[in-house]
C-alpha cells in the first residue's frame, strides 16, 4: 500500500478521499498513461493539488484523461525534432539525482533562444516539444524509483524586456497552465538561481499564474545560491557552469549553423506532417464517398424491393 506522495504522508483521510475519487472516474480506469506509477497514485496527486477537494479533483482527472486523448501524449516520444534540437548553449536537461533520489532538470533560460523559437516555430509544435520533456522525466522517475523531479533554471539572461515578447509570454501562461493541470505534484521543488535586476518583475506575474502549492516550492535567488542548494543537491552533482562541482553540461555557445540546421530539419518535420494530414483528410473523404455509395446502394435495394 502506498504510504506517501512526495512529502505528504497518506493516512486514513487520504485514502477514503483517494477511494471516493476512484469511484467516481471508474468509468476512466485504467488511466491510458504509460508513465503513470499507478492509477491510485495519480489519483492522489490530483487530490493533493485541488486540496482534497473531491469534485474539484474529479474535474481535473476529467480533463487530463480528455486531454491526453487530444495531444496523442501517449505517442509523444514519436515526434522526431525534439532531440535534433541545438543543445548547446541553452538546453541541457536531465542530469543527476538530488538527495531524495529525484531527477534534475536543468535549464539555462536564453530570451534570443525563446524569441527565436517564437518567431519560427508553430505554438503547438513548442508545446509537443515541452511535453516530450515532461514525458521523458516521468520514465526517468520511474527508472530512479522517484515520484518527482526537481528542477534548477539559470535566469541570468530573464529580465524585464521578456515581457515585451508578447506571443513568448502568452505561450508560457500555457506552459505553466499544462504543467498544473495535467502534472500535478510532478516537481519536488525548483531553484531559479542567477535572477538579475528586474527578474523580480516577470516572477511577480508568474506567481499570479501558480497555485500556491506550486509557488511554495520554488525558490528564487540571485548569484548566492549554493548553501540553500547544496541542502538538497551533492555539490557534486551541481555541474561546474551551474556553480557546483560536477561536470560542466554547456560547453560551447549555440552558433548561427546550429540553428540553420535544425531549422532545416524542422521545415523537414512540418513537411511529412503536413503530408501525413493530408493523406488522413483524403482517406477520410473516401470514407465518406464509401458510405454514400452504400446509402445509394441501399436506396436502390429497397426501391428494387418495393418493384417486386
Amino acid at each position: 500500500m502506498q504510504t506517501k506522495s512526495g512529502n505528504l504522508t497518506l493516512g486514513q483521510r487520504e485514502w477514503d478521499a483517494c477511494k471516493q475519487l476512484k469511484t467516481n472516474v471508474q468509468d476512466l480506469l485504467p488511466f491510458q498513461d504509460k508513465n503513470k506509477v499507478s492509477d491510485t497514485d495519480l489519483l492522489f496527486r490530483f487530490l493533493i493539488a485541488r486540496d482534497f477537494d473531491l469534485k474539484a479533483s474529479e474535474e481535473m482527472v476529467r480533463g487530463y484523461v480528455q486531454w491526453r486523448k487530444e495531444w496523442d501524449v501517449e505517442n509523444i516520444e514519436d515526434v522526431v525534432w525534439p532531440p535534433l534540437l541545438p543543445v548547446n548553449g541553452t538546453f541541457t536537461g536531465f542530469h543527476g539525482l538530488d538527495k531524495n533520489g529525484c531527477p534534475i532538470y536543468w535549464e539555462r533560460l536564453n530570451v534570443s533562444g525563446i524569441n527565436w523559437f517564437m518567431a519560427n516555430m508553430e505554438p503547438n509544435h513548442i508545446m509537443k516539444w515541452h511535453l516530450y520533456i515532461m514525458e521523458k522525466g516521468r520514465e526517468l522517475c520511474n527508472i530512479v524509483g522517484a515520484d518527482r523531479m526537481t528542477v534548477v533554471s539559470d535566469c541570468s539572461e530573464i529580465g524585464v524586456s521578456m515581457m515585451a515578447n508578447l506571443s513568448a509570454m502568452n505561450f508560457c501562461k500555457e506552459v505553466f497552465a499544462v504543467d498544473q493541470l495535467r502534472y500535478p505534484e510532478f516537481m519536488s521543488r525548483a531553484f531559479l538561481i542567477n535572477a538579475p535586476w528586474g527578474f523580480s518583475s516577470v516572477w511577480n506575474w508568474v506567481k499570479m499564474l501558480l497555485h500556491q502549492n506550486v509557488s511554495s516550492k520554488i525558490a528564487v535567488h540571485g548569484t548566492s545560491f549554493l548553501k540553500d542548494m547544496t541542502a538538497f543537491i551533492d555539490a557534486s552533482s551541481i555541474p561546474s557552469d551551474f556553480g557546483g562541482q560536477g561536470e560542466a553540461l554547456v560547453r560551447t555557445p549555440v552558433t548561427q549553423e546550429d540553428w540553420d540546421e535544425f531549422k532545416q530539419r524542422y521545415q523537414k518535420y512540418k513537411a511529412v506532417g503536413k503530408a501525413d494530414e493530408a493523406d488522413c483528410k483524403a482517406d477520410e473523404a473516401d470514407c465518406k464517398a464509401d458510405g454514400a455509395d452504400c446509402k445509394a446502394d441501399e436506396a436502390d435495394c429497397k426501391a428494387d424491393e418495393a418493384d417486386c
